[in-house]
């Protein structure tokens, strides 16, 4: 999860993203990325993954980039972004 501190959909769903992120630990490794923190390192990381909007999801497979889904949410979004990071992780495992 790519964030910052200022994001109030982030900060929403930042609970979540921990609980999702335990309960499937068995299955995918979460990180989340501040770009807040260590700004140029994270910012050129983010820069990197070409996240534009925060909150945003990459999901990666032996250090590859899985293109789909490209998870990107609005405030609207976030009750669906669980389903959609399960769905995608179960369908890469």
């Amino acid at each position: 999860m790519c964030c910052t501190k200022s994001c109030g959909p982030c900060k929403k769903f930042e609970p979540t993203f921990a609980l999702f992120a335990e309960s499937n630990k068995d299955n995918a490794l979460f990180v989340k990325i501040n770009a807040d923190e260590g700004e140029d390192e994270f910012k050129a990381l983010c820069s990197d993954l070409n996240v534009r909007d925060v909150p945003a999801f990459r999901l990666f497979r032996g250090g590859d980039e899985i293109k789909e889904p490209q998870l990107r949410l609005c405030a609207p979004g976030l009750k669906n972004v669980e389903k959609t990071l399960r769905s995608a992780i179960h369908a890469h495992i």
